[in-house]
């Protein structure tokens, strides 16, 4: 089921961008480590950073990295400024809740995303990969899911995803 705030996003995405799925690909770790050790050589070595997604689950998916870093308000906005610094203007920005920075490294996209860990989007996201790493069948069924998607469109992709991610929640919140 999909809320109304989802339907308002969906709503926003293209319907003619195509996804393409890809199987997990080994070097994403790589891409992560080297990344982080770049990013704490900005924010510091205290900075929590994590690797999510289907890279992190090691899954097929778009093949990119998602890497986090999870802080308080009080950092959102002078971490902000630093990444902003090294890797320019955010490609989303959603002031003092979270900001999404893309790259390329060695021919792999990296999604960069600051995000106030008081928010929804990372709470719910936890307990998303949380619940799916410890439920074999549901990550599977999440790759499936990816899978038979390869080459529709990023609308109905991000549709069937975010019904995946809250048919998981609502049993989360059931249990």
């Amino acid at each position: 089921m999909l809320s109304s705030d989802n339907i308002s996003w969906l709503k926003r995405l293209s319907n003619q961008e195509r996804i393409q799925i890809v199987p997990y690909n080994p070097r994403t770790k790589t891409i992560f480590d080297v990344e982080r050790k770049y990013i704490r050589s900005i924010l510091g070595n205290r900075v929590r950073i994590v690797h999510r997604g289907a890279t992190s689950l090691k899954i097929s998916g778009q093949g990119d990295v998602d890497l986090y870093i999870p802080v308080s308000l009080k950092d959102f906005d002078p971490y902000l400024s630093k990444l902003i610094t090294v890797y320019g203007k955010p490609g989303s920005l959603y002031p003092t809740e979270r900001a999404k920075f893309n790259i390329v490294r060695s021919s792999i996209p990296v999604e960069i995303i600051l995000i106030n860990t008081a928010t929804d989007a990372w709470t719910k996201g936890l307990a998303f990969e949380h619940y799916l790493k410890s439920h074999p069948k549901e990550l599977n069924a999440y790759r499936d899911l990816k899978e038979k998607c390869d080459g529709v469109d990023l609308r109905e992709y991000y549709t069937k995803k975010t019904e995946f991610i809250n048919n998981i929640l609502n049993k989360i919140v059931v249990l």
